[in-house]
């Protein structure tokens, strides 16, 4: 149902009520599938989503990339944080071997739902410079996906910079974010990267790119896009 795109609420909220007192029967491999169908299908389900964390918790040393990855963006995609399973998955994905996908998918569950959390911003500096010397084999969309899940984290949010800023002194300049090295240097190379591949972006993965470097402020914009 979720591959298929449909939303059905009250088949969702059974399954979620029946699947409740067997998680702890469930192996990892079908707690990330069913994160993933319910994020897929856009349902939220407290509970059910808890008691998958809370299981998970306690047998993340047996998740695999793919599932770990799954997981997360499942949780994410539903807006759902659990503080101590997502501090428990990110020191687990540091000691994996992810492949951009991963990396690109856990980087945006993070950023997705607390991008300045001292946890994110850890997860981020941790795992960007696997971005960085694995760039070649991303795709333009995992590409800009990471550039914005960490701008995210590390950048100015400029939609509420401008509420926060009086239209009368919207011309004052604003000084730019301090950049981390692993940030910057994956921004750096991302630049020659997307320059050459720029046919290959999609239109949101390009929009999602230029805010991703005006947040950060990094050098390069300038020339990726002029």
């Amino acid at each position: 149902f979720a591959t298929a795109k449909q939303r059905h609420a009250r088949l969702f909220r059974s399954i979620a009520s029946r699947m409740v007192p067997m998680v702890h029967v469930a192996n990892c491999q079908e707690m990330a599938n069913t994160a993933w169908a319910f994020g897929t299908a856009d349902f939220h389900d407290d509970q059910l989503f808890t008691e998958l964390a809370e299981k998970a918790l306690l047998r993340l040393d047996e998740f695999k990339p793919q599932e770990l990855s799954n997981m997360l963006w499942g949780f994410a995609t539903n807006s759902f944080f659990h503080e101590a399973f997502y501090a428990s998955a990110s020191v687990m994905a540091q000691h994996m071997d992810l492949q951009a996908q991963h990396l690109a998918n856990i980087l945006w569950a993070f950023a997705r739902v607390r991008s300045k959390h001292p946890v994110t911003r850890a997860t981020a500096l941790a795992l960007l410079p696997h971005c960085t010397r694995q760039l070649e084999t991303f795709k333009p969309q995992e590409v800009s996906s990471t550039a914005l899940a960490v701008a995210k984290c590390f950048g100015h949010d400029t939609d509420h910079m401008e509420q926060r800023i009086p239209k009368a002194s919207m011309h004052v300049p604003v000084c730019p974010p301090t950049v981390p090295p692993p940030v910057r240097a994956f921004f750096d190379a991302a630049t020659p990267w997307a320059l050459a591949r720029l046919k290959e972006f999609s239109a949101q993965s390009l929009a999602n790119t230029v805010s991703a470097y005006s947040m950060t402020q990094v050098s390069g914009v300038n020339t990726l896009f002029a």
